[in-house]
This record gives C-alpha cells, structure tokens and sequence, in this order.
C-alpha cells in the first residue's frame, strides 16, 4: 500500500475564532527535517509554552488536600492558610484566579491522600465581600458577548469589551412623590402630608445605604414602595433616602434632562458620511461594536462612525441612532409565503452583502416562522450542501457529492482572525510544506483607511480549507456581514454535477505573496 498523501491537520470549528499573538511556541515542528528552518521558526517566540511557569498538577492536589484538612479539620481560615505562606498559590485571589479556581478547571485525580470522606471539599463558588450588590450583580455582564451569534459568557470568539452602564432615570423626584395609587400600608408614604415627613434616616447604617444605592442603580425608576420589599425598610423611609438620591444625583442628571430623555442628541446635526458598504467594492473592516457616551456623530468616539461603518444591534448607542442599520423592508405587502431577499436590487441587505437579521427584518420573517419566506439566512442558518474530502491532483481536495445549484453555499470558511499588520508566525512553515491557508480581506481596499482582516485555518478551521485553486474555478468566496460579524461563504458559480472538485480562484495576491 503506498502512503496516505501528507496534509496539515487543523482543530475543527464551526465559527472564527480571534487569532491570540503566539509569544510562546506549543512544540518544535518538522523537528527531524533538516530541510526546514527551525531557528528562523523559534526566533518569533520568548519561549515553549512548557518550558516555564508550568504548574505541577500533582502539587496542585497536594496543597489542596492540605489546605481542606486544615480549613476543615483544623478551623484554619483562608487567610491564616494564606499567611502560612506554604502555598504555590493563594488560595483565593478573586472569583476567578487562584488555587482553587486552577483546580477546579479540571476533575480531581484519585489518589488515597484525598479520600477522607469526612471532610468537605472546599468550594469553588465565591461572593467577593468587597463588592456591592450592583457590582457583583453587574461583574460578570462585562464578560457577556452580546453578539447574536453567541448570546453567552466568556465568549472566546469577538472578545468585545461590553462596559455596563446604569440605566437612565425616566422620573424626577417630584414625579416620584406625587405618583398616585393606594397606599401599600397603614404608613406608606402616600398618606402622609410632605411637610409631616422625617427628611433623615440616621439610623440606616452603612450596609443599608450601600443595598439602597444598589437596587436604585439597577432600577431607578422603581417606586418606594416596591423598594421597601426589596431593601426590607418602610416605603416613607425608602421614599426619605429616594429624594436625597435624587439630589445627590442631580449633580449628573438634571431633571429637565430626565424628563426629555435623549433629545440632546437631536441638538447636534449629523455630518453625513459615505459608509464602505455603499462604495463599490465590498469592504471588510474589524470594528467592534460602539459603546461610548452620547450620540454617534463627528464629536463623539463612536468607532462605527470613525470607520465609516453602520452601527450594528449589539451597539450599546441608542436605538434611535442615526447611523443604526435598519434592516429590509422587504415582505410587507403580499402572501406571507411568498419567497423573497432574493433579489439585491429590492433588498438592501442583499444589496449590501447582509444577511437578514431576525431582529431588524420583521417584514420578510428573517426568523423562519414560513420556512419559504426569507431566503437570505442560509449562513447564520447552516444550509449547506455535502461535499466529500479525497485525494485530488494536488493532495487533498473537497468534491461534490451531488447536484449543486449555482448560487448554493458551499459551506462556511472558518478560521482565526487577526489583524493584517501584525506578524505571523507561520511564515516558515508555509514556505516549507508550500501550504497556505490565508484568506486576505482587505489587500485591495487600502484606501478605506481602515483596519485589514486575515482570516487563517492553518490551526482552526473546517473543512472549505481543501478547496484548490483553478483558472477556471467553479465557487467563489465572498464576504457577507451576518448580525454584526463578517464571514466568509463559499458559493457555486454554475450548476456543478456529483463527483466534481470544487475550486476556487486564489487571486493574483496570492500567488505574489506567496
């Protein structure tokens, strides 16, 4: 039997990943290949991942086991544990650093030392005591990726700083102590005159003020009455410290301001600007989304605006942005079965490389309530066709499997993204194995002024990196912005038949550069 070609593997993914700047080398490859650089390989990192700072997961289970028996057994607290100073680690740091946060990360090894059932395992779950009830309720929400594609914590994709900003009062205090409604008790504040009621609560301690501050940060607006459940006090003693945070906050709120909301930010006139995706060539840029103060115009650091870029949905401005993207308009009139999206000239978000967002694109039923309706989700969906990986001309190579229609999508091409000015470190290994798996988004698109994107599967990726070159190809890779992320689709540029490589045109930059 004659050997299998070789190839490079990859992680599989179905989504891009955010490329991380590699300081530190995983292994030393091709290492018995005489033929390949290996010094001019290490010369772009410090040192291997394993080399240094390499926690010892035996001695992680050993300190463990002493710090529990001696927490449990010996009535140690976790700082006189801290203070013996025995310990590679603290034992706690914050909710999320620490030795028993590294070992939680993964199970516990069996071993006879760590068997004594009768003591408790330490626990992993944490409260910081130095946090109030808005900071700990909101600590974790800055890690929360708003971005329709993941909608969960610690999202190692986008990565986007998602600062948490209070709501906004609606009512001023005068508002609050005139609002109607039957008294909730016997001494609610409702039927006590104004002139009769204590302006002070001395006796509120520090605990209470700070549980009071809390609740009003996370809802403002909420009514004495519904604040004296939540902070166990008297609605006219809560409604007392209700108008003294009022006052206090007058400092930042006005009450006019509170009472007209966001018209300060029709009081400056937009500078209109030409967006990259209205120009003629489909631009990629890496923006993340906007999060700053006030309106999204030329005074403000609005990064969509800077980059002439739409604001997308998970943009923390305004709903009443003007720079926000608005969705289609396509489907409000006729049967609500009927297909459309079809065509870019009646449908902006085809017109401008979109998928239709389930959110902005109510009319056309962007969510799939009509399975026939929308016909512009098939990314953010998974419609693919199968295709089948095998040996081809030139290694391996992805074939069809049956008919393909033109203008099906092939599948998505996934992979890292990084931005086009930092340095790989995979240049020697491409120039060795002559493999080259980098899309280049933006190579032809400098005068954009804008940040380019690389998108790589040499590490992550699927299964679209086999596609091979042709002069003549049969699929084409292009851009499309799918609920504020810009991904790659491969589609068929005719009607391709089964068993039928799949090819793609790399483009002139790739043969110059590579």
């Amino acid at each position: 039997m004659s050997p299998y070609p070789r190839y490079s593997a990859c992680t599989p993914s179905s989504k891009n990943v955010i490329g991380e700047p590699h300081v530190r080398a995983r292994f030393a490859p091709f290492a018995d290949d005489q033929d390949f650089d290996l010094e001019g390989y290490l010369i772009h990192f410090e040192d291997f991942m394993w080399q240094n700072d390499f926690p010892d997961p035996d001695l992680e289970m050993i300190q463990i086991e002493v710090a529990r028996r001696l927490h449990f057994k010996h009535n140690f607290s976790f700082d006189e544990i801290d203070h013996l100073d025995i310990l590679t680690f603290r034992l706690r740091e914050t909710n999320s650093k620490g030795l028993i946060w590294n070992s939680a990360q993964r199970d516990y090894a069996w071993w006879p030392g760590s068997q004594t059932n009768e003591l408790q395992h330490l626990r992993t779950n944490w409260v910081d005591p130095d946090l109030d009830l808005y900071e700990n309720v909101t600590k974790d929400l800055t890690s929360f990726c708003p971005n329709l594609n993941c909608l969960h914590t610690s999202c190692g994709i986008h990565k986007v700083i998602n600062p948490v900003f209070p709501p906004k009062p609606t009512l001023t205090a005068d508002m609050v102590k005139s609002a109607g409604g039957t008294p909730c008790k016997k001494n609610c504040y409702k039927s006590i005159e104004p002139d009769n009621m204590n302006t002070t609560n001395n006796h509120w301690d520090k605990a209470d003020s700070s549980l009071f501050k809390s609740v009003m940060k996370l809802a403002p607006d909420a009514s004495p009455c519904d604040l004296a459940v939540i902070c166990r006090k008297s609605c006219v003693e809560v409604l007392i410290s209700t108008i003294l945070m009022y006052i206090e906050r007058l400092n930042f709120f006005k009450d006019e301001d509170i009472a007209t909301g966001d018209r300060e930010d029709s009081r400056v006139s937009l500078k209109k600007i030409l967006f990259l995706e209205d120009t003629e060539d489909v631009l990629i840029t890496a923006v993340d989304p906007c999060y700053h103060l006030g309106a999204c115009n030329q005074f403000s650091d609005c990064p969509c605006y800077h980059n002439r870029q739409r604001c997308q949905r998970s943009c923390r401005c305004s709903k009443k942005c003007e720079i926000r993207y608005k969705g289609c308009k396509c489907g409000h009139r006729g049967n609500k079965s009927t297909p459309c999206c079809v065509d870019p000239r009646s449908c902006e978000c085809r017109r401008l490389n979109r998928e239709c967002d389930p959110e902005l694109c109510r009319g056309c039923d962007a969510r799939g309530a009509h399975e026939a309706k929308c016909q512009n989700t098939d990314l953010q969906k998974g419609r693919f066709v199968k295709i089948r990986i095998q040996e081809s001309p030139f290694g391996l190579g992805a074939f069809a499997t049956s008919d393909i229609r033109k203008g099906s999508y092939i599948g998505e091409y996934t992979g890292e993204m990084t931005a086009d000015n930092i340095e790989s470190y995979l240049g020697p290994m491409q120039k060795h194995t002559g493999l080259n798996y980098t899309f280049d988004l933006t190579k032809d698109n400098i005068k954009a002024n804008a940040p380019g994107v690389l998108l790589d599967s040499w590490d992550i990726g699927n299964e679209m990196r086999y596609l091979n070159h042709s002069t003549e190809p049969n699929c084409k890779a292009s851009p499309l912005h799918v609920n504020g992320v810009h991904r790659i689709v491969i589609c068929a540029l005719t009607d391709i038949r089964p068993n039928t490589e799949l090819t793609l045109d790399y483009g002139p930059n790739y043969w110059r550069d590579h």
